[in-house]
């Protein structure tokens, strides 16, 4: 292959690649999300169904700190449950605390069990 050729590959490339990127953080300024406030993609992809008057840091705290709670309540009172059942108690705690907010949004239950999984997998074992 030509050297030119394979130069001109790569600065095709390079120009794609700044077109991507450039694109990326376009779509972030257009949703009005800061990076720095964006829990590894939580916010945009999880909390989708949340409208943008409540979509605010505190809330969003709030409701992960509900989860939270509900996971660590779950593992210690139900501990030899399967993980099912498990996860169907906190999706239940989870979801009556959140509706004490008093948001007009409804989190939908797929949205809080990626989370209770997430939380999950995060969760230190006891078995060393």
């Amino acid at each position: 292959m030509d050297s030119s050729v394979v130069l001109i590959f790569f600065y095709i490339l390079l120009v794609m690649l700044v077109i991507g990127l450039g694109y990326i953080f376009y779509l972030w300024k257009e949703k009005d999300i800061e990076i720095r406030e964006d829990y590894y993609g939580l916010n945009f992809n999880v909390f989708n169904t949340i409208k943008n008057e409540e979509y605010s840091k505190e809330n969003i705290k709030a409701i992960l700190k509900i989860i939270k709670n509900s996971i660590i309540y779950v593992e210690e009172n139900h501990k030899f449950d399967i993980n099912l059942r498990k996860e169907n108690i906190a999706l239940k705690i989870s979801k009556d605390e959140i509706s004490k907010l008093n948001l007009k949004s409804k989190i939908d239950d797929e949205s809080v069990r990626i989370i209770i999984r997430i939380g999950c997998a995060f969760m230190l074992s006891d078995k060393k």
